[in-house]
């Protein structure tokens, strides 16, 4: 399941929380200032992600003639044209799942600011 823009508050409230009660955590500027900063990681790669699900959109409707003469399931094309794509546009995908995953390089990069 796809998280929706409007659930990136919640989830990074959840996160920051989490990382408040951890005991081997330390958040030097509070748990505030690291939800508003998990939102907006979140909500920039859900903005990444959408720019890929439209190419791959776009992809599909230039070649929709074809798509449809071989009977293609257009909903496994989809994906499979976006798990090729991914890297191009800095996206980790869960190949079983296709599930798109946080990218642990920023998160890292942010709990050394945080």
């Amino acid at each position: 399941m796809r998280l929706k823009p409007q659930q990136s508050g919640y989830v990074a409230r959840k996160v920051a929380i989490d990382l408040a009660n951890a005991p081997f955590v330390e958040l030097g500027k509070g748990k505030d200032a690291v939800a508003l900063k998990v939102q907006e990681m979140i909500d920039e790669n859900l903005k990444i992600e959408r720019a890929l699900d439209e190419r791959v959109k776009e992809i599909i409707e230039e070649n929709y003639d074809e798509i449809e003469f071989i009977h293609a399931d257009e909903r496994q094309l989809f994906f499979m044209i976006k798990k090729r794509l991914a890297p191009d546009y800095g996206v980790i995908m869960n190949y079983d799942d296709d599930i798109v995953t946080f990218p642990i390089k920023s998160l890292m990069n942010f709990m050394k600011e945080y």
